[in-house]
């Protein structure tokens, strides 16, 4: 729908004599990279031109964006250059593994909870975090089409969220975890599987897993759903949510159900490993974890998967409202721009209102030693 503006032709002006004295200098350095830096100046002068031109036209003054790519980059520089602002909403809940596209240059990153601010491993990138709680709650069981049938056939039943397979991050590990599971059900007739696979070419790629999950299915001891139900919903339904590292295994117990992490490849999710986690609700071998189950299922330990005092680090409003306080620091941010205020005055003072309205603790300063609440150093004239 875009259309280019009469401002289009003065920004791409300006960029032109930035470019000019840039191929003057780089040339002059002789360095054999110098081309390449070149071209993707090039590349991105001409990206931020055109965003700029948008954001004129439309009087854009703030852009919130998940976009996991270096397209954050272009979108925070063409904002930030007319004294916008760039807010970024976490895309899933982050943990350990999280990289720096998910982790982009913005004014302000609204997060889900303080367990994604603590194990972000390089610096924030942003001016300041906000945290929100979980936006996609959705912890009502509702109605499974086919779970009457599996629960008549099975007296636990277990959740299975699932990853893209022989991924860098997670190898063989949901392989590993399927066949775990096709083996408890086999062996034990207690056990019935409720499948939500995160893409219809996951159990695809795993064709001896997904011939073993058929069987299953004929024997009505296993139901696949399909996208239409939520990850909160699906284990809200089940006795016990098997996951892997994944934002399954936080949607999971932020409704209350036991969730175990399978983590084969010893991969972050640090804080299920506290009090006490290990061999209880994180297992690093499927072994360990079926032995687990079993002794649940007997009645001898119902400390496994519980959950319950992690929820706090993952969201610590549990009111379901994420969305409403979206709101609200948008609105805020709004109403700054509308009666005069820069953009730093403009997020100074949205944070100070959103720190009274749910205190010091949620409004972090990512670039300050000592942190303040409402302290922001490009407000107070910091570069």
């Amino acid at each position: 729908q875009w259309q280019p503006s009469p401002h289009l032709k003065n920004l791409l002006t300006k960029f032109y004599g930035k470019y000019l004295k840039t191929v003057i200098r780089s040339l002059t350095t002789r360095k054999k990279w110098s081309l390449w830096l070149l071209e993707k100046y090039w590349e991105l002068g001409y990206e931020i031109a055109h965003w700029q031109d948008t954001f004129i036209a439309d009087k854009i003054s703030i852009i919130v964006h998940q976009i996991p790519t270096a397209e954050n980059f272009v979108l925070s520089c063409a904002i930030t250059e007319l004294g916008g602002l760039s807010i970024n909403l976490e895309r899933s809940m982050l943990f350990d593994y999280c990289s720096y596209l998910h982790n982009p240059p913005n004014h302000a990153y609204l997060l889900t909870g303080p367990y994604s601010l603590t194990q972000i491993p390089e610096p924030c990138f942003s001016l300041c975090t906000v945290q929100v709680g979980v936006l996609n709650a959705d912890t009502q069981p509702g109605i499974i089409p086919g779970y009457a049938e599996l629960k008549g056939q099975s007296s636990i039943i277990l959740s299975v969220f699932d990853e893209i397979p022989y991924d860098w991050y997670f190898g063989d590990s949901i392989r590993q975890l399927y066949l775990a599971m096709l083996d408890l059900v086999n062996q034990d007739k207690r056990f019935g599987l409720l499948i939500k696979s995160k893409k219809p070419q996951v159990l695809e790629k795993l064709t001896e897993v997904n011939e073993g999950i058929q069987e299953l299915k004929a024997r009505g001891k296993c139901l696949e759903l399909d996208w239409k139900v939520t990850v909160s919903r699906a284990a809200a339904a089940s006795d016990i949510a098997v996951c892997v590292p994944s934002t399954a295994l936080f949607e999971s117990v932020l409704t209350g159900t036991r969730t175990i992490v399978f983590n084969p490849m010893r991969s972050g999710t640090t804080i299920f490993y506290r009090n006490n986690g290990f061999n209880r609700r994180i297992f690093q071998d499927s072994g360990s974890m079926l032995a687990a189950l079993k002794k649940y299922a007997d009645g001898k330990d119902e400390t496994i998967g519980d959950c319950s005092d992690l929820a706090a680090f993952i969201d610590p409003f549990g009111d379901d409202k994420g969305s409403e306080r979206i709101g609200n620091y948008l609105k805020w941010c709004l109403e700054g721009y509308a009666v005069g205020k820069d953009c730093h005055q403009t997020l100074m003072a949205a944070n100070e209102r959103y720190i009274q309205a749910w205190g010091s603790d949620k409004v972090t300063d990512e670039n300050a030693d000592e942190r303040s609440p409402g302290y922001c150093p490009a407000a107070a004239g910091q570069p």
